[in-house]
């Protein structure tokens, strides 16, 4: 089972620039299958997909990845940057793994018309914190570990 939902906001500063920010979340719940293997650990394999396709995203320049703590049974941070429309994004993408569900974040942000760029530690702060939170309801709900 798969779902995904997606928010943007845009906070403008009329002559002193704007603050973009898009955040998306994809959750991927795998049941155990006796052909395939168990629920968890066909996770395993999605979350190990996940991460690898985070790294190659189009276009990525000072592409990195790193454990993430406390988040889930594994979570990996992947950070790079991207410009696109004239701008420079900063991305943080966090892919998560609790039992047989794998939590597939992404948070990003830019500066327009004269604002500065996000910094790479708060893009990362602010999508290690959401993962956080989707991966609690995710370990809240009775189907989470079938």
């Amino acid at each position: 089972a798969r779902s995904s939902c997606s928010w943007n906001g845009l906070d403008d500063k009329g002559v002193d620039g704007s603050q973009y920010r898009w955040l998306d979340v994809g959750f991927t719940r795998f049941d155990s299958d006796q052909a395939l293997g168990s629920g968890a650990k066909r996770a395993t394999a999605e979350y190990a997909k996940q991460v690898t396709k985070a790294k190659a995203s189009e276009g990525a320049e000072k592409v990195a990845a790193e454990p993430a703590a406390g988040i889930g049974e594994e979570a990996t941070v992947v950070t790079y940057g991207l410009s696109k429309t004239d701008e420079d994004f900063v991305y943080a993408t966090v892919v998560a793994r609790t039992g047989n569900v794998v939590v597939t974040l992404t948070y990003n942000g830019a500066g327009y018309a004269g604002a500065k760029t996000p910094s790479s530690a708060s893009i990362v702060k602010g999508a290690q914190k959401a993962t956080k939170e989707a991966v609690a309801a995710v370990d809240d709900t009775a189907d989470a570990k079938v």
